[in-house]
């Protein structure tokens, strides 16, 4: 089925919008841009007067974004393209409706395919791990952010630094061994003076704690049982979700090691024919083509 957007122009009071022949209602799942849209078309002169921007925000809705519907369980699942249309749902009864952003639950992103739904879970899954190695340095970042570690405070530091190693409390001392190629990195931390005496921009905070090594340590280790538990993970949902997605993998037989001269496709399909209950819908022969049938 091929639609198009029609031009003619909406008016701002209605509550249908005409698609070809057809007309999406408008539900409560209403895009946000399409109210600014709304609104823009409103109230700036000659907004969407060449075309209809509202006629062209419902064909996103409806067709282009992918929309659910509850089976006869009661569950959703992804609804075909176009069953949103109005013409449509009149002769189905099917309601449809948006996939909310925040809400909707990880077991209808298999809808999308096994590759969406993992991906997602992945998502959860780094964030959550991300989460617990944020909290297992806040021993750290409280110390760096404390007098104990600088003694002029840390209120001159923009708050996003506050809790590094960065370090503000600083004094020139003399280094007479010190050459400027040992200090190429940070040049302005060098400098001689008037007596061919070279001074040195050295930090005056606390030396750095076991403390702080060990908590390193420990978010390494998080890191690595996590990530390596994250692919067992990731290899149990994509076994769980094709368990619950059928394909047709599902129902195809692949025979290795056939006889030289067993080619002819009616032939195999009268031989599987002969089990009680088997129906053999598509048979194919590959001759000297293994890479392709190992695909």
């Amino acid at each position: 089925h091929v639609f198009s957007i029609t031009h003619t122009p909406i008016s701002q009071s209605h509550k249908k919008v005409t698609h070809q022949d057809e007309t999406f209602d408008e539900g409560p799942d209403m895009l946000r841009g399409r109210k600014i849209a709304r609104f823009f078309n409103k109230h700036i002169p000659g907004y969407g007067a060449n075309a209809s921007i509202d006629a062209a925000w419902a064909y996103f809705e409806n067709i282009t974004l992918p929309r659910r519907k509850k089976d006869s369980s009661g569950a959703y699942i992804k609804a075909k393209r176009g069953e949103s249309c109005r013409l449509l749902r009149r002769k189905s009864g099917i309601e449809t409706g948006l996939y909310p952003a925040w809400t909707t639950p990880m077991s209808e992103f298999r809808n999308f395919g096994i590759g969406v739904a993992v991906y997602f879970e992945t998502m959860r899954a780094l964030a959550v791990i991300c989460l617990v190695a944020g909290l297992l340095y806040l021993p750290s970042i409280m110390y760096y952010d404390s007098t104990s570690y600088d003694e002029t405070g840390r209120s001159s530091i923009g708050w996003q630094l506050r809790g590094s190693l960065m370090c503000h409390d600083t004094k020139w001392v003399p280094c007479p061994t010190c050459t400027l190629e040992d200090w190429a990195d940070s040049p302005r931390r060098y400098a001689i003076a008037e007596n061919n005496l070279v001074f040195v921009l050295a930090n005056e905070c606390a030396d750095i704690r076991l403390r702080e090594g060990l908590q390193h340590l420990v978010v390494i280790l998080f890191l690595a049982i996590a990530i390596f538990a994250l692919g067992f993970h990731q290899k149990k949902l994509e076994l769980q979700y094709d368990e619950a997605i059928l394909s047709a993998s599902d129902y195809s037989i692949k025979v290795d090691d056939p006889p030289l001269d067993a080619t002819d496709p009616d032939e195999w399909k009268e031989f599987f024919s002969r089990f009680e209950g088997a129906h053999v819908t598509y048979v194919t022969v590959g001759l000297d083509n293994e890479h392709v049938v190992n695909a």
